[in-house]
């Protein structure tokens, strides 16, 4: 037997919390051994924040047709944030480990990179993070449950 408890109708501190329409997303994930080697937290990060595609017109851009912009290893590591740093032109990778095993990132990134930091939460502070050879990896350790955040300054493309 399953159960699923989807609204609780509290009346406190809102008597009018769960009134109206509401809309919900769950999934039945079968798998063997624990929820670790079942990769429960990937298959629900996957579920709950799923990739957005968006339509664009034909042009030649600068990427080939099918290209990996990042990539992520192990397998407790999930790669939750790509985006613009908030001060400058700066790519920032937010990561964390799910599973309670440290392990070791590593980062594959869309272009060599000039430099890497790991910052905090806001974006200070700037730890120098080793870039491979090539400056299109980096690898740093990850604690149990820790939240790593890097700053990654990207070549431009002509000169990746």
């Amino acid at each position: 037997m399953l159960r699923l408890t989807l609204l609780r109708s509290p009346t406190w501190p809102d008597p009018h919390a769960d009134q109206g329409r509401h809309e919900f997303t769950y999934a039945l994930l079968p798998h063997t051994h624990g929820w670790r080697r079942g990769q429960v937290m990937r298959q629900g990060h996957q579920l709950n924040a799923p990739l957005l595609a968006v339509a664009a017109g034909r042009h030649a851009g600068q990427w080939p047709a099918r290209h990996s912009f990042a990539a992520i290893a192990p397998e407790n590591l999930i790669l939750q944030v790509i985006k613009k740093a908030e001060d400058d032109e700066a790519l920032i990778l937010r990561l964390y480990e799910f599973a309670g095993r440290a392990a070791r990132a590593r980062i594959a990134l869309p272009l060599r990179a000039a430099k890497a930091v790991e910052t905090n939460l806001m974006e200070h502070g700037a730890t120098p993070v080793a870039l491979s050879a090539d400056g299109r990896h980096v690898s740093l350790p990850v604690g149990p449950y820790q939240i790593r955040t890097l700053k990654v300054w990207l070549l431009s493309a002509a000169k990746a």
